[in-house]
């Protein structure tokens, strides 16, 4: 569909998506994953959620809830299918659309959360969250998610993926660029989660900034301003 075309494509650097091509690739993400399972739902850029019926009434409880059920129903669970969504989150980077590519990371974390056996790959995708939203420019946001969501997880803390997403957190929160420096060093204590990581991301981490968003150049450009809120609900 969508999402295999837009894969297949070749990703320019320093170049934007044609906003039809995002809103086709962000709808084919909430077909893996519909956005009320989404934690990043309010990065999306483009479109609405075929889950909002903008009839229902607000602060319905019961409304919800179906909704819910419903969104968990069409949640897919094809064994790799969160590969698929991996693969249009670095892509999406390569295009600097880092708004879109933390709400893909956010549908392929959900889908990994639902196996429990998926550990190794929980750990990459969480630390994936945090790279992308410290790119973003909001250390408060990743920060929370870091301790509220990912720390809830007693397999993400033995992780070295876990380690590399807090000296990277702590480097900024504290605006500290010898250790952001450290934190991100080749050589470093973090090099064996460096190393695993796509290349697209790992460039991401090398323009992370102690202060504002993400530099252009290396893997991605300069994309959309920002996302629709400061996280996801």
């Amino acid at each position: 569909g969508d999402l295999r075309h837009f894969l297949n494509g070749a990703a320019p650097k320093l170049m934007s998506m044609d906003r039809a091509a995002l809103r086709a690739v962000e709808e084919a993400v909430e077909a893996h994953v519909p956005d009320p399972l989404n934690r990043y739902k309010s990065f999306r850029q483009t479109g609405s959620s075929a889950y909002v019926d903008p009839n229902a009434p607000k602060d319905d409880p019961e409304s919800e809830a179906r909704t819910l059920a419903l969104a968990k129903q069409n949640l897919v669970r094809a064994a790799h299918a969160h590969e698929t969504v991996f693969r249009a989150v670095f892509k999406l980077i390569r295009y600097g659309e880092y708004p879109s590519a933390l709400y893909a990371s956010g549908a392929a974390s959900a889908m990994l959360e639902a196996d429990d056996f998926a550990t190794i790959s929980l750990s990459r995708a969480y630390c994936t969250e945090t790279i992308i939203t410290l790119a973003l420019g909001d250390v408060v946001s990743a920060d929370n998610y870091f301790l509220n969501v990912h720390l809830q997880r007693n397999s993400y803390l033995s992780s070295r993926e876990c380690k590399l997403a807090e000296d990277l957190v702590r480097a900024v929160r504290a605006m500290d660029s010898d250790a952001l420096e450290e934190a991100r060093s080749p050589g470093g204590s973090n090099r064996a989660a460096l190393a695993n990581l796509d290349p697209a991301l790992r460039a991401l981490v090398s323009m992370i900034q102690v202060s504002g968003r993400a530099k252009a150049g290396g893997g991605g450009g300069g994309g959309r301003a920002a996302g629709r809120g400061p996280g996801g609900g």
